[in-house]
């Protein structure tokens, strides 16, 4: 197999990006080594959901490969149409690096290209609705439930990252009431915390409950009660 792979990587058409996902490493460093020798790009694995600056200097990296040099509002507005997802991120750059004008990529050449909202995960959603900024917590919010995330789902993302916010502000140990909370984000979310007013982390948590409520027995659509929500938690009081 890794033969066949090598040559196939020896002579694809210009416009094809080839992207490989191995499940280990022990037999494919030959064929690692190749990729890196015809100019490709080996990663041990994606970022994390929550790495934004990883995200972003990936992006960047991706509009290098292709000759070209965009700005940080420009690869966040690739991965805003993109998701998550490498191979979108890798196809996303490609179009815009072929289709903006000469010189420095910007958000708008990358809007002017791509279309629709791709999934950054249900993580980023609640880190957008944490950090008290509505416009930007909706869409992501959409663009999580256009890929076809569960709501019940989302809304558990939601309330775990507000509950390690209460743990982080309360200085609790993670661990001790089931979270996993690292050195870094505890120092993140400490920075957050000071977005919210006295008694507002309450009412987030008396909104999410009633989210909950409703979306598992009320009338609402599930969609609209995760926007009403998200954007009630997110808006300064």
């Amino acid at each position: 197999m890794a033969e066949a792979l090598l040559a196939v990587l020896e002579g694809p058409p210009p416009e094809t990006t080839v992207i490989l996902l191995a499940s280990g490493t022990g037999r494919i460093a030959r064929l690692a080594k190749r990729v890196t020798e015809l100019g490709g790009r080996t990663d041990v694995a994606p970022p994390r959901e929550w790495e934004e600056q990883r995200w972003l200097a990936l992006v960047a990296d991706e509009f290098r490969r292709h000759g070209r040099r965009a700005d940080r509002a420009a690869a966040a507005a690739v991965l805003g149409h993109a998701g998550l997802d490498v191979s979108t991120v890798a196809e996303k750059v490609a179009q815009v690096a072929a289709a903006a004008p000469p010189g420095p990529v910007a958000a708008a050449h990358v809007d002017a290209v791509v279309v629709g909202h791709g999934s950054r995960g249900s993580f980023a959603v609640a880190d957008a609705m944490c950090e008290r900024n509505p416009a930007q917590a909706l869409e992501l919010l959409r663009g999580v439930l256009e890929a076809g995330d569960d709501p019940v789902m989302v809304l558990g993302a939601l309330a775990y990252r507000l509950r390690s916010l209460v743990a982080v502000a309360g200085g609790i140990e993670g661990k001790t009431v089931g979270l996993n909370i690292s050195p870094g984000q505890a120092r993140r979310l400490q920075g957050i915390r000071r977005g919210f007013g006295p008694g507002e982390l309450t009412a987030a948590y008396a909104e999410l409950a009633r989210a909950d409520r409703e979306i598992k027995g009320g009338e609402l659509p599930a969609v609209l009660v995760l926007e009403r929500a998200v954007v009630t938690v997110a808006t300064k009081g």
